[in-house]
């Protein structure tokens, strides 16, 4: 029906591309279309409808799923789905798209994923990205995404991680990921703890770090230095 293009009543808009389309069928399978023509929606007479938000590639991916119920998902275009999928209240299209990530979460794209599923409100894909990413913390962390790790997200890998170690070059990856988060390494360091790292580890990487130059930073050193109960020997091993 669609390819003969017969009885076509309205025309969709997607940058340059146009569809001719029949408005009994995309009433019937997206309730967006379906409240824009019974409330009017559309200017007197008007046979166009202009979706300015959707480009056109994913445009002629939408009218051939509202046609035929088949969709071709890739990594490549499964935000887009998404935004237009939650912009046309396609339900069943935006749980394909979920299911899609579902089995396609690894390393490179699990902290996209979890920012995606948080932003579409995709618990089950959120709570699947978020178990990927405690589980393969080492790899994550190396990846160029690193820069989209929330700080909320950061805080659970450190309260999850057992090597205090670890988590204090986690943080030092994360402040030098993205620019404007040195304000923050105080705070995290909160969630690190010194007492458990080894004397090399605070005289060789602990020290080092710029970020400790300061009363906060000499404070933990400190009480590293105490706990370990011989200042003086840190303080040799440290020269």
């Amino acid at each position: 029906m669609k390819e003969a293009d017969e009885f076509v009543d309205i025309t969709l808009v997607f940058g340059k591309q146009r569809i001719a389309c029949h408005k009994v069928i995309l009433a019937g399978m997206c309730d967006y279309f379906r409240r824009m023509f019974l409330t009017n929606m559309l200017e007197r007479g008007s046979q166009e409808f202009v979706l300015k938000d959707i480009s056109a590639s994913t445009g002629v991916l939408l009218v051939n799923y509202l046609y035929s119920g088949n969709i071709d998902i890739t990594q490549l275009n499964a935000q887009d789905l998404l935004a237009a999928s939650e912009m046309l209240l396609l339900g069943a299209l935006k749980k394909k798209v979920e299911d899609f990530l579902l089995s396609h979460t690894d390393s490179v794209n699990c902290i996209s994923i979890i920012n995606l599923a948080r932003l579409y409100d995709l618990k089950t894909l959120l709570a699947d990205a978020r178990s990927y990413l405690q589980e393969h913390v080492k790899e994550v962390v190396e990846t160029e995404e690193m820069h989209l790790l929330q700080e909320g997200d950061l805080i659970e890998i450190l309260e999850a991680n057992a090597s205090q170690e670890e988590n204090f070059l986690f943080i030092q990856m994360w402040m030098r990921s993205a620019d404007g988060r040195t304000d923050r390494f105080n705070d995290l360091m909160q969630h690190v703890s010194l007492s458990q790292c080894s004397k090399d580890f605070v005289c060789r990487t602990v020290m080092a770090e710029k970020l400790m130059h300061n009363t906060r930073g000499m404070t933990l050193i400190q009480e590293f230095m105490e706990s370990s109960r011989s200042t003086q020997t840190i303080v040799t091993g440290c020269g």
